[in-house]
């Protein structure tokens, strides 16, 4: 198997304020972002999902790092 980077302009985003959030390796659910992640990461739930949406992958088991 071949593994490829490619990188993509995907506009302008904003990260949430910085705050004491970290996050290693979290897995979640790509088709339910929003129940698979705890409340207190609602912050981030827009974001990923963003992320999710320009992906080639939407389905599936992701892990998230905050840090």
């Amino acid at each position: 198997m071949i593994w490829l980077s490619t990188i993509e302009d995907l506009g302008e985003i904003r990260f949430p304020k910085f705050g004491q959030t970290r996050i290693l390796m979290m897995p979640f659910k790509l088709d339910d972002i929003y129940n698979s992640l705890p409340s207190y990461l609602d912050i981030w739930k827009g974001l990923i999902s963003i992320s999710k949406d320009k992906s080639p992958c939407k389905d599936g088991v992701a892990y998230l790092t905050i840090d």
